[in-house]
Order: structure tokens, then sequence, then C-alpha cells
């Protein structure tokens, strides 16, 4: 990911001593060997001082301990060992905060001139006063006021409630090199001063405000300084409404002409060079990694043309179905976290002069998604409820050929999935999908083993053919987050009461229209004339709904999933030890993919939902 390929010296001469120096990590053996000689000492101190809170904590002394001994020890450091550290993680502890004077920010980013990540999450000592010293210190007097810039390229402040919105918008214009910054729960930051501000930060790549109460007011000033600069923006827990959405997308997205109905208008327009990591849900974490574990030269994401907003999180505000529709319009979204949306309609009927599929609502989602949104969008994270509600229909004259609307989909993120229910039709919706993607896995794989284009070769064949399937389809993770909720009987969706002062389904609001709705809801589904009741083998379907799953409170929906997914692995493991070809999955109802289950997602709300660790929240796959 770097800017300058590497020499060929470099290239071609393998250093055995750097490939080993990943597997010391005590402090003790990293002292020990960086004293060995000239060689070792140049391999193995980078390790060493490259993030000193990482080696030198131990169980005596705490991390505060640690921290505070090793910013007293930098003014006698020599310069060239100051030079290696670029990444400082102060812990949040309140104790630290005695142990640190005002200038202690000051005096880390001038003593460490290669320093490019800070994290001070929750740190009380970054404060306002702290703030303010590096301000001062940073103007050098003078007829021609002077400016420091520093060379951070990561700082993730979140939930540092000690700082001001004066003293966070005159320090922000000093890193003008940041690349990811993280000011999610830190309330002065939806100040319009600190919103305004961000204009100075011309290489942000990576904005996350959540939780910090943005209104529309807010996000149209937040718009207008960021533009076209920010990939990722993460506004998530806000109160923002269509209104300030609205704005998003008038500021921060190409202009793409949404008129033309044709779903290869993403082909037809020039696609930028760019990494295969900036279109997909790994963006930020790569980011993040490589920031953090070593020094990073100059990203070629930094040189390409300005994108716009690619990755936009935004569930948690008051948004609607009509204002989702028009950002998958512009086909630029590759990832799209909006979450729970309002089930509002109008009481009066729309009368529209556009032909039916423009027209914006949450029944008309899917089918927008499928025109606008197959190619690009990789990550999709909505409402397990909303999508049970909606039935996505083709549109005529479709060029979609596939049965699998969303190719380009690797990700899908149900929420809201009740952990249990009064019958087993939840459960039941969920084994329908995956049936329905294990089906169309195996027709990606069918149609990539006649390709005739494929090279020839066994090894490079097998490698050739994998790819080309995933070209067609391309999902491989589904992740439901359960809630402790109870599921409705009958109805894979919520039920919304008028008389209990919540929106109905229907436009028209009555008994009627509000059955029609309710048998129709567990029809969603991402496949184009599919009415979600694809049936799997008879042992499959009834080992799912024997004894065990059944708990007091009802039926336990991942229990059943679990369970069927087990049934198909072994009837697939036993078609397979009885089968020549190892590389053809025709098990009927078995889905190489992963379902992954994740319990108390929003257990830290202000840190990353980590789904690949168990860091952050505590999941299940299976």
């Amino acid at each position: 990911m770097e800017l300058a390929p590497p020499s060929y010296e470099s290239a071609t001469q393998v250093d055995i001593w750097n490939l080993a120096s990943t597997y010391v990590t005590h402090p003790h053996d990293l002292c020990a060997v960086s004293l060995v000689c000239r060689r070792w000492h140049k391999t193995f101190s980078p390790r060493l001082w490259g993030s000193p809170a990482v080696h030198f904590h131990n169980h005596r002394d705490g991390d505060d301990r640690v921290m505070t001994r090793f910013l007293l020890a930098l003014p006698s450091a020599r310069l060239e060992v100051r030079r290696l550290t670029h990444t400082l993680r102060f812990p949040s502890r309140k104790d630290l905060h005695d142990g640190l004077g005002t200038g202690w920010l000051r005096d880390v980013l001038h003593l460490l001139p290669n320093l490019q990540s800070l994290i001070v999450w929750r740190l009380p000592s970054f404060d306002h006063q702290t703030l303010q010293n590096l301000v001062a210190t940073a103007r050098r007097p003078g007829p021609n006021l002077q400016v420091t810039s520093f060379s951070l390229r990561l700082m993730e402040a979140s939930r540092c409630q000690n700082l001001t919105s004066q003293s966070l918008a005159d320090a922000l214009p000093l890193f003008g090199n940041l690349l990811y910054l993280d000011l999610s729960f830190t309330q002065s930051a939806r100040d319009r001063g600190v919103l305004d501000s961000l204009k100075n930060l011309q290489g942000l790549q990576i904005l996350k405000l959540r939780g910090v109460g943005l209104g529309d007011d807010n996000v149209g000033v937040l718009a207008r300084a960021i533009k076209l600069r920010v990939r990722s923006l993460d506004v998530r827990d806000n109160r923002i409404t269509d209104q300030g959405a609205r704005t998003l997308l008038q500021e921060c997205f190409l202009a793409n002409d949404v008129d033309r109905g044709d779903s290869d208008r993403s082909r037809e327009r020039p696609q930028v060079d760019m990494l295969h990591l900036s279109r997909s849900e790994d963006f930020e974490p790569y980011l993040l990694y490589t920031f953090t574990t070593t020094f990073a030269d100059r990203l070629s994401i930094e040189d390409t043309a300005a994108q716009g907003l690619t990755h936009l999180y935004i569930s948690g505000n008051s948004l609607t179905a009509d204002i989702v529709c028009e950002m998958a319009k512009t086909a630029r979204l590759h990832v799209l976290d909006v979450g729970n949306l309002k089930k509002e309609y109008p009481a009066e009927p729309m009368y529209r002069s556009e032909p039916v599929h423009q027209t914006p609502g949450l029944a008309l989602l899917p089918s927008v998604l499928l025109t606008y949104a197959a190619t690009t969008l990789t990550l999709l994270r909505i409402d397990y409820n909303m999508a049970m509600m909606i039935s996505p229909q083709p549109i005529a004259g479709s060029a979609h050929t596939s049965k699998f609307a969303l190719a380009s989909l690797k990700t899908l993120i149900l929420t809201d999935v009740p952990y249990s229910s009064t019958n087993e039709d939840i459960a039941h919706s969920i084994i329908n999908f995956i049936c329905l993607c294990a089906a169309e896995s195996q027709s990606a794989w069918a149609q990539a083993f006649s390709d005739y284009a494929l090279p020839p070769g066994r090894r490079g064949n097998i490698a050739a053919v994998r790819q080309a399937a995933k070209q067609r389809f391309a999902l491989t993770r589904i992740v439901l987050e359960v809630t402790s909720k109870l599921g409705i009987g009958g109805s894979t969706a919520k039920d919304f009461n008028a008389e209990d002062g919540e929106t109905m389904l229907s436009m028209t609001e009555d008994r009627d229209s509000e059955a029609f709705w309710a048998a129709s809801n567990a029809d969603f589904s991402f496949f184009d004339k599919d009415d979600g009741s694809l049936s799997c083998d008879g042992p499959a379907r009834s080992s799912v709904s024997g004894g065990g799953t059944r708990m007091a409170s009802g039926f336990d929906t991942i229990a059943l999933v679990a369970a069927f997914r087990k049934d198909r692995k072994i009837a697939f493991e036993r078609q397979q030890a009885a089968s020549f070809d190892n590389h053809s999955p025709s098990t009927a109802g078995y889905w190489d993919g992963v379902v992954q289950v994740v319990r108390n997602a929003e257990v830290h709300p202000d840190r990353m939902n980590d789904y690949y660790s168990t860091r952050f929240v505590q999941k299940a796959g299976f």
C-alpha cells in the first residue's frame, strides 16, 4: 500500500532476522537481543520502542506508571531512539491524570518527531488546558505568525469529556496530516467551530463522530467543511433526520446521473484505479492496524482524486427509507450501515408523475439497491424487522440475470434479531435465506466450471474457478445481532399499532391492509423472483424442529439455525467422503459461508465492533 515500490535489493534479499523479530515479543528478550550487536540493535529496537505501552506493561506496575516513567525518561533519551516510536496508547485511568502535567502533550509531540498514532481514548489528562498549552507553543511570535504542524496521522480521542470546543477548534488545525480522526462521544466535537476547523485537515480519510449529538444544522457545517475529501464517515447515534442526510448527499457525494434507471450505469462510468481495500469493510481496520504497528509511508489513496463518501455509518438516527434510496441511487457506497429506519408514511396519498420504480419508500428500497448498488455495495447493515417486511420485485427491463441481486455484497448484518419467539417462523425465515445462499453458491460454481475462458491446469483452474464464482456470488458472511426481546408469534416483524402511538405499516392504516402486510412479512429475500419459501431436504427441516430448542419463553431462534447448519455440514461431509469430486459443493442447504451471532453488540458503543475477534463483542459462529 506504499506509494513507492521497494528497491530491487530489498525485494530480492530476505533478512532472516527481520522475520525472526516478529516472534520475539517479551520486553526482556527484546532488550537482551538489542544489545548483542549493531545489526541486531537495528533490527529489534524498532520492535521495542515502536509502541512502548505494549512492551513495558507488567503485572506489578499498571499502565499509568509505565507511561509516566516513559514520559519522564523522554528528555534524556537519544534522538535516534525517540525516532523509533510511532504509537502511544495512553490508558484510560484517572490515576494518570495526577502524574501528567499540562505540558505532556507538547513534550510528546516535540520529543517524538516520527509519532504517527496517538490514542487517548477516555483520557482525563487530554483536556482543555493541555490543548491550550500546545496551541500557545505551536504559534511562533513574529511579523508573520507561523504555526507548527505535527506529523500525527491517526488520533483516537473518543470520550474525552474534559475537552472544550474552543480548545479543540484551536488545536485541530495543528494536525493537518491526519488521515484517521475519532472524536466519538466527545460532546464538544459537535460545536460549529470544531466542525468548521475540519476543513484544515486536507488529507482526512476517516472521520468518526458517533454519539456527539449532531443535529441537522451541525451536519450542514460538517458537510461544507469536509466536502469530498472524507471516504468514511461515522455519524451513528446522533439526531440526524432526512434533512441533514440530504445535506450530506448534496455536499459529500460525487455528482451522478440518477435519472437513468439502467443497472449498467456503474459500468459505463470510468472507474478510478484504487485499492481493493478502500472498497471493502476492511478499509478502516487496515488503516488502524497499519498506523499502530509500523511506520507507514505515503499511501496511494492519498494521491487519488476525491471520491466523496463511500463508507457511511448512519444508523441510530431518525432516517426514513426515502433518503436511503436517494443515497443508494448515487451508486457510490461500498459500505452502508442504516440499522433501524423510521416507518412513517404521509397521511395523504402521494400522487407522483414519475414511474413507480423511482418512487422512494420502504417497499421500493430493495429494488433501488439491486438497481443502483448491485455492483458496488460490499457490506449492508440493516434492521432485521425492516428486512422481513419488504419483498424485492424484479424491475422490468433489468439487465441483472443472476438470481442474487446484490452480487458484490460480501457481508450482510441483520440487527434486532429476537433471541426467541413464540413459534419457529423467525428461525425458518433465516434458514430459507441460508438455503438460497447455498443454491446460489452452487449455481455460481457450476457457471464458473463451465467458463471456457479459465486457464488450464488443475491447481490453477481451481483458484480461477473460485475467483470466478466469487464474482457471481460474493456473500461470505451473515451476522445476526441478537437482542433480548421476544419475537412475536405468527410474524417475523414488529407489530405496529396506531393506538399505542406508533405508526402502522400500511398507508391507509386499516386492519385489512395490516393483514396483507403481516402476510408478506416472510417474503424478504435479496433474490429475484423468489418467494422465500425454498425448501431443503426433509431431514434437515425436521432436524431443526425437534426438541431441545423450546424455551420457557418460546423457541430459541439461534439454536434452531445452529441445528440446521450442523445437520447440513454433517450431510456435506458425508457426501464429500463418498464422492471423488472435492471441489463441487452440491449438498442441498449447505453453504460454505459463515453465520455469526453477535450478542451484546452495544456493550462498548464507543469502540469498533470487531466481528473477527472477541475483544469487544461476544459472538458465536456456525
